[in-house]
């Protein structure tokens, strides 16, 4: 029943919006306030990952193009979790670097991570999953370290495991232990 209905804005983002409700009140300006938060998060996070991958210059026209565009000028200020959610996935791409250039298993853990949480701001960020997997894997191959290929599997399937606890709860708990031999339970 309920347990599904965080699925598609995901439980992170209810909780950014319901601390924010509780420091500044429940209101529309709150929730406007977080979506503003979110588009000032990805304006700061476009620059900086323009500048890791490119340049200075390249960091402050992707960041310039990004505030002025139509659709972030537009959904920056409204209560949805389009803004925090494509931050999320700007910084994700900023660890993707990070953990290129310095080659520490522990930035591959937090990179599994990165790549299932953000999916628990809004689910349309699967889309950014694959990719960013994809990249890491490559360059892990191309290292030949193992030790970083296991780090990111740790962290996806760890990330995985706890998405799949925290959004599926109890319905999880009766499809594991076999209660309900029924799959259409899952559903209800």
């Amino acid at each position: 029943t309920g347990s599904l209905f965080f699925v598609p804005h995901g439980r992170t983002y209810w909780l950014l919006l319901n601390v924010a409700f509780a420091l500044l009140g429940q209101s529309l300006f709150t929730a406007r306030l977080v979506s503003l938060m979110g588009l000032t998060a990805l304006v700061v996070g476009t620059y900086l990952v323009g500048r890791l991958y490119v340049s200075h210059t390249v960091g402050l026209w992707s960041a310039g193009l990004v505030s002025l565009a139509w659709l972030s000028f537009h959904v920056g200020h409204l209560a949805r979790p389009d803004m925090v959610a494509a931050a999320a996935v700007t910084g994700t791409i900023g660890l993707l670097y990070w953990a290129m250039a310095r080659r520490q298993p522990a930035l591959y853990l937090g990179l599994g991570l990165a790549i299932i949480w953000q999916m628990d701001l809004h689910l349309n960020l699967i889309h950014f999953a694959l990719p960013l997997t994809i990249v890491a894997v490559i360059h892990i191959y191309r290292e030949r370290s193992w030790a970083m290929l296991a780090a990111l599997g740790a962290g996806l399937f760890l990330g995985s495991a706890v998405f799949a606890l925290v959004h599926l709860g109890n319905v999880f708990d009766r499809f594991a232990t076999g209660a309900s031999a029924d799959p259409a339970a899952l559903l209800n």
